[in-house]
Order: C-alpha cells, then sequence, then structure tokens
C-alpha cells in the first residue's frame, strides 16, 4: 500500500513537472522577453539572497534582521529590466551573423564575440548602474568601474567561455537564456559581490 501511495505521488509530481516546462515553453513563444525576465528576476533575487547569506555569516548578524530588500530589488530588477532584453537582442545578432546552428565554428565565435565584445560592455554597465541606484554619485560610479571592471571580466571569463561554449553548442536557442540563468544562480552570488562591494 505505502509503495503504491509513493508511486502515485512519484507520478503525480512528474506530471506536474512535465506540464510547467510545457508552459513555460509556450510562454517562451507567446511573451519571451517577459517570461525571459520574470526567470532573471527569480534568478537574481536568489543570488542575492545566497550572497547576503553568506556576508551576514561572515559579520556574526541576523540574516533577516539584516537582509537588504532594496539592494535585491535593484540588482534583480536591473537585471530583468536591462540584462534580458539586451541578451535576447544581443543572441539575435549573433544569429543572424554567424548563423544558427551550432557547429563548432559557430559556438566558438559567438562564445568569442559574446565574452569579448558584449560582455566587457554589459560587466562596465552593471557595475555603474548598480553604484548609481545604490545612492552613489556619477564620480564615485566611475570610480567603482574603474576599481573593479576588470576584476570582474576576469571573473565572468573562468565561468562563462565553459558554460557559453557549451550553451551555445548543445541547447536550442528559444532555452539559451534559460541556461543561462542556470548558470547565473551560482554566479550572482559573485555579481552580488561585485555589485555591492
Amino acid at each position: 500500500m505505502a509503495a503504491s501511495s509513493l508511486l502515485g505521488l512519484r507520478r503525480m509530481f512528474v506530471e506536474r513537472v512535465q506540464h510547467a516546462w510545457a508552459r513555460y515553453n509556450v510562454l517562451l513563444v507567446t511573451h519571451p522577453i517577459r517570461t525571459k525576465a520574470t526567470t532573471a528576476l527569480i534568478v537574481m533575487s536568489t543570488g542575492d539572497g545566497m550572497r547576503q547569506h553568506i556576508e551576514t555569516r561572515e559579520q556574526g548578524v541576523s540574516f533577516w534582521s539584516a537582509y537588504d530588500w532594496k539592494r535585491t530589488v535593484r540588482f534583480s530588477v536591473y537585471y530583468a529590466a536591462v540584462h534580458v532584453p539586451w541578451i535576447n537582442c544581443w543572441y539575435g545578432i549573433l544569429n543572424r551573423v554567424v548563423g544558427v546552428p551550432s557547429t563548432l565554428r559557430n559556438t566558438v565565435v559567438k562564445t568569442l564575440a559574446d565574452q569579448l565584445l558584449n560582455m566587457p560592455v554589459l560587466a562596465g554597465l552593471m557595475l555603474f548602474n548598480q553604484a548609481l541606484l545604490a545612492g552613489r554619485s556619477v564620480e564615485e560610479a566611475k570610480a567603482k568601474v574603474q576599481r573593479d571592471h576588470w576584476e570582474l571580466v576576469k571573473g565572468v571569463w573562468v565561468v562563462w567561455i565553459p558554460a557559453l561554449t557549451v550553451i551555445f553548442g548543445t541547447v536550442p536557442d528559444r532555452l539559451r537564456i534559460l541556461a543561462v540563468n542556470a548558470v547565473q544562480v551560482g554566479f550572482s552570488v559573485y555579481m552580488s559581490k561585485m555589485a555591492n562591494k
């Protein structure tokens, strides 16, 4: 009896996950930017929350009493409102210029173009905007970019060159931002550190 109940629960869980996945794929077609932005909000909020948890443990203070909700909102809304539309457009440009088939050549060209042309601009933009949104002056935001940009770029390359090689080489176009977001969950902890140091 217990085994059949567990089997029934497992089947129900699998069906619900399959239904949610099918619905997500429909939304990627019918509302691509909104769906990707919502996913980014969840991912970046999770990453910033994880980073703040690390920071509060290092400081020996209570997580909930020290949690900075405004910081999480700044960080995640920026990604949903700026980063996702930018990346969606950028990936479209790469597909038109380089081609859609995931050949070895296309994968290498897309990864290098993304990491050498696009990513340094986005990294600087993120540092600058996060500083401004945190209430710093334009001069302080510029100083932050000058101080932290190269460190951020190196950190991005360590994670994203291998990740994008796999993503551009194996993941269907409509699911690429989802795959990027899956990697981004962990990487956003580092991004949050860089944005708020």
